[in-house]
């Protein structure tokens, strides 16, 4: 389901490593597994993405914010990213993101 999704979705683990992304809003660029989320980000994209997963890894609960890409230029997008953990018997495996 994922590989065929046009949104963007990854899956991390704890560490905020990689463990699976489709191409979907990435295209030729999607993350491939084993990469740090935080190096492939954005510098305007790292804190609020950054923000929302801590959201989510202290409450255990969705976090959703709005990620501004380009703001100021024609080619300026904003992004609506949602993070859910994944937990296995109330243990943090990692999250979801989804765009």
């Amino acid at each position: 389901l994922a590989a065929n999704s046009p949104d963007a979705i990854v899956l991390l683990d704890a560490d905020g490593v990689v463990r699976l992304a489709n191409r979907g809003l990435f295209g030729d660029a999607a993350p491939q597994r084993g990469e740090r989320l935080s190096d492939l980000l954005p510098v305007a994209a790292r804190s609020p993405v950054a923000a929302a997963l801590a959201r989510a890894r202290d409450s255990l609960e969705p976090a959703s914010t709005d990620v501004h890409l380009d703001a100021g230029t024609p080619s300026a997008r904003i992004f609506e990213l949602r993070a859910t953990p994944v937990l296995d018997r109330g243990r943090l495996l990692g999250a979801t993101l989804r765009a």
